[in-house]
């Protein structure tokens, strides 16, 4: 669990988690965003899969596009599926 952050420290990347969750078959999917900075939810539809996180992270990079105070960093660490430092 260590590897992240002693690869990725935190002073000079910036960590974004993002999640994702179907609650059964017939039910949108939706995908969490997460950093020091911002939280974010994007609905995904019923037609994606719940492992389609690649649009969250395109999300992401638009939010720090549209915001680029936000982010003081030019290099970005992200993680799939968990929340751990």
């Amino acid at each position: 669990m260590k590897t992240i952050p002693t690869r990725f420290p935190s002073d000079n990347w910036m960590h974004v988690h993002t999640d994702d969750s179907k609650l059964d078959t017939n039910s949108n999917i939706g995908a969490g965003i997460q950093s020091e900075h911002f939280y974010l939810f994007l609905p995904l539809g019923t037609a994606k899969s719940a492992f389609d996180e690649v649009e969250a992270i395109r999300v992401t990079l638009q939010h720090l596009n549209v915001h680029p105070s936000v982010c003081e960093s030019e290099k970005i660490a992200a993680h799939w599926g968990c929340y751990f430092f």
